[in-house]
C-alpha cells in the first residue's frame, strides 16, 4: 500500500526486489551517477563510481522538466 498513487521508475523497483536483466546483468538507472558519467564525461571514470549512488527522484524530475527538447532542422528531410 505504500506505493498507491505514486510514480516509480521500474529500475528502482527491480533494485529493491533484486531483479536482473535477461542476460543476468543489473541495468543502469537513469538517475545513476555512473550512467550520467558514461554519457557526459566518458567511460574511464564510470567504473569507479558505485551503482547505488543516485540522484534523488524529486531532483531528477525537476531537472527533466527544465531541459529543452532538441527540435529538428526545418530543412531536414525527416521533419
Amino acid at each position: 500500500m505504500k506505493r498507491n498513487g505514486k510514480v516509480f521508475f521500474s529500475i528502482d523497483i527491480a533494485d529493491e526486489y533484486g531483479l536482473k536483466d535477461i542476460d543476468g546483468r543489473t541495468p543502469l538507472s537513469m538517475r545513476s551517477v555512473r550512467a550520467m558519467l558514461v554519457g557526459f564525461v566518458g567511460v574511464w571514470l564510470a567504473p569507479y563510481i558505485p551503482n547505488f549512488l543516485k540522484i534523488p527522484a524529486w531532483l531528477f524530475m525537476t531537472l527533466a522538466k527544465t531541459t529543452k527538447t532538441i527540435q529538428p532542422k526545418q530543412d531536414s528531410k525527416y521533419a
